[in-house]
């Protein structure tokens, strides 16, 4: 990943660590590191006035940039059976998060590829985890606000339905214990792992500690 907003470049290219989002940058930003599995991960997150820009990166640059929109019913609560009960890596993701405090999945989320794409074996992971990526911005500004008793910072639309749409980059270093296949239309299928779970929940951590909605 280059440089964020002058901030130094560790060994992988990636900027050091912020503890919190520095008062000092005109745009709020927000950096996490910490090493998954043996691999440095570094989740940068800025706040802009029409997008939020969330980069998730174990390679050092940018990887498959996605863009998020999520339209849900004012004073939705997510549950269990909002999920596609027959998508079976979703399930176990989404059970896995619950019971981790994530939020689950929010129905009505819009994905877009704009740049790049997941690299081979990972076509059902990057879309899954760029939708619980934007989930879980939208869940805890929401609620957020409703505890500060202020407007949320994801500048909800009258009715209280559309946020700003979330840019997701995502680049993973594939795991020895993920597996890939083909299947009967030549598309990538993902076959989840114990590590790439962890490797799921953790992110999704980081993304929440690095919170600038």
């Amino acid at each position: 990943m280059s440089k964020v907003n002058g901030s130094s470049d560790s060994e992988y290219g990636a900027p050091q660590v912020r503890a919190a989002a520095s008062s000092s940058l005109p745009i709020p930003t927000r950096h996490v590191a910490r090493t998954i599995l043996g691999h440095d991960t570094h989740v940068v997150c800025q706040s802009f006035t029409d997008r939020i820009c969330i980069f998730i990166s174990q390679v050092g640059k940018l990887g498959c940039i996605m863009q998020a929109t999520v339209s849900t019913p004012a004073h939705f609560q997510p549950s269990s059976s909002d999920l596609d009960f027959d998508d079976e890596e979703e399930i176990t993701m989404a059970r896995d998060a619950r019971a981790s405090s994530i939020p689950l999945l929010l129905p009505s989320t819009s994905l877009q590829t704009l740049l790049g794409s997941p690299p081979h074996g990972y076509s059902t992971l990057y879309p899954l985890m760029a939708s619980h990526v934007a989930s879980l911005v939208t869940t805890q500004a929401t609620s957020s606000s409703k505890v500060g008793g202020r407007p949320s910072t994801m500048d909800m639309a009258a009715g209280g339905n559309t946020s700003r749409p979330i840019i997701i980059s995502l680049g993973l270093r594939r795991l020895a214990s993920s597996q890939s296949a083909v299947d009967e239309d030549g598309e990538d299928a993902f076959e989840s792992s114990e590590e790439e779970q962890v490797r799921f929940h953790e992110i999704l951590q980081m993304v929440s500690e690095a919170s600038v909605w």
